[in-house]
């Protein structure tokens, strides 16, 4: 069983207010399908144009020894000591390895 709300009375026309409200707000809220239609070519005009722009100058990649501020070609030596500091022998240890 269901029930209809009648379309004359004080409750049609608090029915037919309300779709003339949302109605109104839709208007008010939404967009023409034209405008709609330009602002997704112009985000996609733009999308594609960044795009381009990315991959017509690729930056060269620094190495690790640019970063650390020496030449591209520079040879470094990375010595790994997380132990260092554990304990004396380990500190005296590593010390004579480094002075070798």
């Amino acid at each position: 069983m269901s029930f209809r709300v009648p379309e004359s009375g004080y409750l049609g026309k608090l029915r037919a207010g309300a779709r003339a409200q949302v109605l109104r707000l839709k208007g008010t809220l939404g967009m023409s399908g034209t405008l709609r239609g330009y602002l997704v070519r112009a985000c996609v005009l733009g999308l594609c144009a960044w795009a381009t722009a990315q991959q017509a100058s690729p930056a060269k990649p620094q190495t690790v020894a640019e970063k650390l501020g020496y030449a591209a070609d520079a040879r470094l030596l990375v010595i790994q000591a997380e132990d260092l500091g554990m304990a004396h022998s380990i500190d005296k240890a590593s010390f004579e390895a480094l002075e070798k």
